[in-house]
């Protein structure tokens, strides 16, 4: 490289130790100095005041997993629960509901109907129990809760002037929960793998 004349070009050894600094350029002490946090340090200073003491916040969430959900009170989750109980008892104290112009009519409006009404009762005790010590047995004890409640709503209707207890109708209380419970096993399945 040509040298103007007037200005001091280092040389390619400047600056390592034990190598006099050209005239007129002061010679390095300590290393490559840099400015850290509004003062002059050395490059190893500078290393050390980026280097981590431990695992980000970010690494850490992802070992530990998601944060347990927030408990909510127990009223909270049986009260929907407690209000479908409530209202299938209304439904029974009838003495008498209407019918459909057509007998089979009748009976597929009625027996469906039992078996959305404990399906739905089934969902409702699931999702009380999820929030609970027993989640880990959530399914069949929903389901179990769903027959209990169906066998006291026909012994209730055997105090109903105009009604009568059927085990048939347990019968389809029964599936109608079942069939509950295995939908929402399923769903559980499609949120984990779409493609089974």
């Amino acid at each position: 490289m040509e040298a103007h004349p007037g200005v001091d070009t280092p040389g390619p050894l400047t600056g390592l130790p034990g190598v006099p600094a050209p005239p007129g350029q002061d010679a390095p002490t300590g290393g490559d100095r840099r400015l850290i946090g509004g003062r002059m340090g050395n490059r190893g200073d500078a290393a050390q005041g980026h280097r981590q003491t431990g695992p980000s916040k970010a690494v850490q969430q992802d070992a530990e997993g998601p944060p347990p959900p927030r408990p909510t009170s127990p009223l909270l989750r049986w009260l929907p629960a407690l209000a479908w109980m409530g209202l299938i008892f209304a439904l029974s104290a009838q003495p008498d509901l209407p019918h459909a112009p057509r007998p089979w009519l009748d009976t597929l409006l009625k027996k469906g109907g039992h078996a959305v009404a404990y399906g739905v009762l089934a969902w409702l005790y699931l999702r009380a129990l999820r929030g609970s010590s027993a989640r880990d047995q959530a399914r069949p004890m929903a389901a179990l809760l769903a027959v209990a409640y169906a066998l006291t709503d026909e012994l209730h209707q055997a105090f109903v002037p105009g009604r009568h207890p059927s085990p048939v109708d347990v019968l389809i209380d029964g599936a109608g929960a079942l069939l509950a419970m295995a939908l929402e096993q399923w769903r559980t399945w499609q949120a984990v793998d779409p493609f089974q």
